[in-house]
């Protein structure tokens, strides 16, 4: 992800408003996860692009608006397993046979877009901090990170599964992407003295 992108949504999405350069964010998207990080703050930060979207279920923390289908009911019962799941929202569109979503407490604000043909549901995922490079490295198509990252530089990645195993794939997957108390680097700082 380009860091002049991520900037510019920073300056640009604030609160529940979408202020000044609507067409500077755009310019700036060259990949799904770009796309997927400017959704996912538009739609964190402007609530009534989803508001109309029907509930289908919400479990206190977690939300399931669209319309009901397969892999984004499995989505759902993978956050639904995870006791580090903050708070998440899945978007179901099978329509297009799409799901995407938003896992806030795995990777700081995980962002997933799963898409499902001809019984193989493919994954495209943005994690956008890095708060352990040993286990964001371990994740299934993960664009390696190196020692030299920070913990504010995320990665992304996609992985492929067959439909039928989507949902017990898809609670591993979530369990390996750090939470913030697999934070190596706040550890590093707060134990400097010690």
């Amino acid at each position: 992800m380009s860091e002049k992108l991520i900037k510019k949504v920073k300056d640009e999405f604030i609160g529940y408003m979408l202020h000044r350069d609507v067409e500077g964010v755009l310019e700036q998207i060259n990949t799904v996860n770009e796309l997927l990080h400017v959704y996912h703050n538009y739609i964190v930060n402007i609530e009534s692009f989803y508001i109309g979207l029907p509930n289908i279920k919400q479990d206190g923390k977690i939300l399931y608006k669209g319309e009901e289908m397969p892999i984004a009911d499995d989505i759902y019962e993978a956050f639904i397993d995870d006791p580090m799941v903050n708070h998440a929202m899945i978007i179901s569109m099978p329509k297009i046979n799409k799901a995407i979503a938003m896992i806030r407490g795995r990777g700081h604000s995980t962002t997933l877009e799963a898409t499902v043909a001809d019984g193989i549901v493919r994954v495209n995922y943005f994690v956008p901090k890095n708060e352990n490079t040993e286990m964001v490295n371990n994740l299934p198509g993960v664009r390696a990170l190196t020692d030299d990252n920070t913990f504010n530089n995320g990665t992304n990645g996609y992985f492929e599964v067959n439909e039928d195993e989507f949902r017990e794939y898809m609670t591993d997957f979530v369990q390996m992407i750090p939470s913030g108390e697999d934070n190596v680097y706040n550890r590093r700082i707060y134990n400097k003295n010690a």
